[in-house]
């Protein structure tokens, strides 16, 4: 406990271990997420689930005894009194933050929600490869029933979604993003009808044929090593959804999926996940196991990823380099397929059931509709009954496609399984993030594509970890765009970018 006779340096070492000891808990958890993810026996769902639990409530006994509380009241005092670094007020306030939201849950709720998605997420495996939502809706009502209580806790200033949203993107509320949301649908879907009406058919026949699968692996992870994702901290495997799981800065794991007739879903994942990946490994090592060194938020993370997927890898002078590591690793292609046309097929916008497979204009729509969906089922206006029937008339308003099954539609993604509500609008700000950042780079750097052209990743990677990475924490998402890019966060860029881009493809 704290003693008065601490000074602000011993106090502020007994933070730091509390901290340390309930982040190597974080990280015995991820490791065994991930692990059920991927390698574990059916068999182990029971015994994983009380592992994970007892795991949660070891950690979230460590952070919200008295200690943690009384060291920060002295270390807030030292703050008042000018004893602390900029560095270490950044931390004391991301801890209190974290302290106040935790000490706020009740540690058999914690427990409860840990248990419950532990076996939510092998019902919606099943559900999904059944296509039954039937089979996973008691999982889905009893993660929204804990979701609703975690957001009752904590409190909320309007809405109670605005509990879970700020989790996740801090300062977030509903009311914000419904704005936002609104003004980039009223954008959005007049310029991908003007696209679908442009009479131009993209030829996606370069990346649809048939792609040996453990070949399309090892060409995705040339080029994400050529981006600079260190193998030596990093691993790849298969699992259901795409993810990356931040175990340590040197334990970086991305997992995949693939299809054997199109090159994209395989590649484009792998990409993205490790554009996750190089923010985690770029993480600050000084500050690992605080607030400091982690991300500073899931928008952020997602800017990371989106922009070293689209930016990027979707980009003309990308497939001027990566198109001869293509050809060397699949020698079957036909010659007449040259860096034009491989930029063209991976840049095709069509409406499509599902968002991790969609293209950069209409991705933004199927955030929509999740967002929407969550408003509504927080809000009491929607049952998880009717869930399905929900989603299928969203996809006709909003992409014009109704899904044939719930596997297509409802149950494609992993979030509702693991009981992540208010994580879905964190992709759009990424979205929209990662436009800026790019813009900004440019402005710092010169024009990118003749280093692109040559797989010259490093200049973009290293300014991303001295305006991102590196930072953790110590700035709110909104400060930290701000600072790296010079104004404040919204639509712009990403509006300009896709209109010069798009509009130059389908000729508008």
């Amino acid at each position: 406990m704290d003693t008065p006779d601490m000074d602000t340096n011993e106090r502020f070492a007994a933070l730091r271990k509390i901290l340390a000891e309930v982040g190597d808990l974080g990280s015995a958890a991820g490791l065994l997420s991930w692990d059920q993810e991927t390698y574990m026996p059916k068999g182990g769902l029971e015994g994983r689930a009380a592992v994970l639990s007892t795991l949660a409530g070891l950690a979230h006994d460590a952070f919200t005894g008295d200690q943690v509380g009384d060291l920060l009241a002295g270390l807030e005092e030292a703050s008042r009194a000018g004893e602390l670094s900029d560095e270490q007020i950044a931390l004391v306030g991301e801890t209190r933050r974290d302290y106040d939201r935790s000490v706020r849950l009740p540690a058999s709720l914690v427990k409860q929600l840990v248990e419950a998605r532990s076996r939510a997420l092998p019902a919606w495996q099943q559900a999904r490869a059944e296509s039954d939502f039937a089979r996973f809706r008691p999982h889905l009502e009893l993660l929204l029933d804990l979701k609703r209580q975690e957001a009752q806790a904590i409190g909320y200033r309007q809405a109670p979604f605005d509990a879970l949203l700020d989790q996740y993107e801090a300062g977030a509320r509903q009311s914000d993003l419904e704005i936002l949301f609104r003004d980039l649908q009223r954008e959005l879907q007049p310029f991908v009808r003007a696209i679908l009406d442009s009479g131009i058919t993209v030829d996606t026949m370069p990346v649809r044929q048939s792609f040996d699968e453990e070949r399309q692996k090892a060409f995705s992870a040339e080029v994400v090593r050529a981006m600079g994702f260190d193998f030596e901290a990093g691993r790849i495997d298969r699992a259901t959804h795409p993810f990356c799981s931040g175990i340590h800065a040197g334990d970086v794991r991305l997992t995949w999926r693939s299809q054997k007739d199109d090159l994209r879903p395989a590649f484009f994942g792998i990409v993205h996940e490790a554009g996750h990946g190089l923010y985690e490994q770029g993480l600050s090592r000084e500050w690992q196991k605080t607030p400091l060194g982690e991300p500073a938020s899931l928008g952020v993370h997602e800017s990371q990823s989106r922009l070293w997927e689209n930016l990027v890898a979707r980009g003309r002078p990308f497939w001027q380099y990566s198109l001869p590591l293509l050809k060397r690793h699949f020698p079957e292609l036909q010659d007449d397929i040259d860096a034009e046309r491989i930029y063209r097929a991976v840049n095709e916008v069509r409406p499509s059931l599902i968002r991790v497979e969609a293209d950069e204009l209409t991705y933004n729509l199927h955030i929509v509709l999740r967002f929407e969906l969550e408003c509504r089922l927080f809000a009491g206006e929607l049952a998880a009954a009717d869930l399905p029937e929900a989603w299928n008339q969203k996809m006709v308003e909003l992409l014009g496609i109704r899904p044939d099954s719930d596997a297509g539609g409802v149950l494609q993604d992993i979030h509702w399984s693991m009981g992540a509500f208010g994580y879905f609008p964190t992709y759009t700000l990424g979205n929209l993030y990662a436009a800026q950042l790019f813009e900004a780079a440019e402005r710092a750097l010169g024009e990118l594509a003749p280093a692109i052209s040559r797989g010259e990743f490093e200049p973009l990677r290293e300014w991303l970890r001295e305006q991102v990475h590196v930072h953790g924490r110590r700035f709110k998402p909104r400060a930290l765009i701000e600072r790296a890019t010079g104004e404040a966060p919204g639509q712009a860029a990403f509006m300009r970018y896709v209109r010069r881009k798009f509009g130059e493809i389908y000729e508008l």
